[in-house]
């Protein structure tokens, strides 16, 4: 997880995917490697619904991660990254908050 900051940056979206509560991140790291790369910018619904094993903006504390979300019996999530180098990241209840489903890929960013 990393700390999020607002870029102030401006990005063009095709209309049929525009929607009042969806925004555009810059993903930063390689957790979520290979479906995602870092510098991609990803197209997020503001939700704090996902379902089962969906890629989505989680906060954990002052940070903010991009992970597959399953939620845990008792409360808590478990947090998977798609790159097998990454630990899995179990929170307990109120310890972490879903921010946002990723719907999809604006821009990707390949070497």
């Amino acid at each position: 997880p990393v700390e999020s900051e607002d870029l102030g940056e401006t990005y063009s979206v095709r209309h049929h995917l525009y929607r009042q509560n969806r925004y555009v991140i810059r993903l930063a790291g390689s957790s979520m490697y290979p479906t995602f790369h870092d510098g991609d910018l990803l197209l997020v619904e503001d939700t704090t619904k996902v379902p089962e094993n969906t890629p989505a903006i989680v906060r954990i504390g002052l940070e903010t991660t991009v992970k597959r979300v399953s939620k845990r019996k008792g409360g808590g999530f478990f947090l998977r990254a798609d790159n097998p180098s990454y630990r899995p990241i179990e929170t307990d209840a109120g310890e972490a908050e879903v921010k946002g489903r990723i719907v999809c890929i604006v821009e990707g960013v390949r070497p």
